[in-house]
């Protein structure tokens, strides 16, 4: 079991609009290591594994996005350019990237997942967040959360 984290940002604008202005995100650490593979999420590296980042469980991404400053530093096996189309079909609203299959490990305080690969969108560009999505990873995982008590965790 790995345990993830909530963050809650408060938005001004929504706020000065009269609505909702608390924006809730759940968290998860991941390494990588350092032969362009990945793992708090960690990343393997050609040296060992990365320090953990934190990143973004969102559920409703279908692929995992991790920003240049960090794939940069691990093995990665490429596989192919892309360009991710967001909901605005706008040609200045695409993200070239190119995707590649990573080695990482999920990290908490007390516990490490097993090392495993998955294929993520690679960046270009520092100014995107670290997102995980369905495609490898929650299929992996069970993802158990209850925001109620402020509780969640990954099973796998």
């Amino acid at each position: 079991m790995i345990k993830l984290y909530f963050k809650e940002f408060y938005d001004s604008e929504l706020a000065a609009k009269g609505a909702n202005s608390y924006i809730i995100r759940l968290f998860v650490d991941v390494f990588a290591s350092s032969a362009v593979y990945f793992v708090n999420r960690q990343f393997k590296t050609r040296d060992g594994w990365t320090e953990p980042y934190p990143a973004i469980l969102d559920t409703g991404a279908h692929a995992t996005l991790i920003p240049f400053k960090i794939w940069s530093e691990c093995l990665v096996n490429f596989t192919a350019d892309y360009v991710v189309r967001g909901i605005v079909p706008k040609e200045e609203c695409f993200l070239p990237v190119m995707i590649g299959d990573i080695s990482c490990v999920l990290v908490d305080r007390e516990r490490q997942s097993e090392e495993f690969k998955i294929s993520a969108y690679l960046a270009l560009t520092n100014d995107v967040p670290f997102v995980i999505g369905f495609w490898d990873l929650l299929e992996k995982f069970k993802l158990c959360m209850d925001y109620r008590k402020k509780e969640s965790y990954l099973e796998g």
